[in-house]
Parts: structure tokens; C-alpha cells; sequence
């Protein structure tokens, strides 16, 4: 009881001090939870914008998938193409042959009239397929 009467003594002498005391430890706390805070702030913040990196790299990711496999289909199309123009070639070379081995001055007809049936059949097998 001494003690509680003796402090309440001190109080209502330096009540000036303890009301600054009081002060500085509220400013203290205030400041302590604003740093609190905006630690927090700055740690969402920045688990945000991991959020949008790692959304735009798996965006990306499927991005770079779907090129790479329209780069394959690409790729595939322009064998396809090759081959084909190779088959014509060899065609038309035959079909040359054919003409340039014709008598001088001679009809071209029976010549490659053999070689204008199979022509006629392959494309027939071509277009049944």
C-alpha cells in the first residue's frame, strides 16, 4: 500500500514527465506498427508480382509450346511440299525425255503416250486417296 500511495506521490508531482513519458511510448508504439505494417504491405506487394511473373512465364511457356509445334507442322508441311515437287520434277523430266527422244521432225504422240497414261493413272490413284 506504501508503494502504491508513494507512486501515486511521484504521478501527481511529475505529471508533466509522465504525460510525456506516455507520449513518447504511444509515438513509439504508432511508429512500431506503421514499420508493421508496411512491411507487411511491401511483403504482398511483392507476392503479387511473383504472381503476375509466374502467370506470364506459364503463359509464355504454352505460348512457345504452341509455336513450337506450328513450327513442326510448318516444318512437316514444307517436306511434304518438297517431296511432292521432287515427284513433279522427275515428271516433267521424264515427260522431256520422252519429247527429246522423239524422231527429228518427227510426232511427239507415240512417244510419250505411254508416259501420259501413267500420268493419268497416278493422278486418278492420287485423287481416289
Amino acid at each position: 500500500m506504501v508503494a502504491f500511495i508513494t507512486a501515486a506521490r511521484f504521478v501527481l508531482a511529475n505529471w508533466r514527465f509522465v504525460l510525456i513519458g506516455g507520449g513518447v511510448v504511444l509515438a513509439a508504439g504508432f511508429l512500431w506498427l506503421y514499420q508493421v505494417r508496411l512491411a507487411n504491405a511491401r511483403a504482398d506487394a511483392a507476392q503479387a508480382r511473383y504472381q503476375v511473373l509466374a502467370d506470364a512465364n506459364a503463359a509464355n511457356l504454352k505460348t512457345i509450346e504452341r509455336m513450337q509445334a506450328d513450327r513442326a507442322a510448318a516444318d512437316a508441311a514444307m517436306l511434304r511440299e518438297q517431296q511432292r515437287r521432287k515427284q513433279a520434277e522427275t515428271k516433267f523430266t521424264e515427260l522431256l525425255k520422252g519429247v527429246n527422244d522423239a524422231p527429228d521432225d518427227g510426232c511427239v504422240g507415240p512417244a510419250v503416250s505411254g508416259l501420259f497414261d501413267r500420268l493419268r493413272e497416278q493422278a486418278a490413284s492420287d485423287n481416289a486417296n
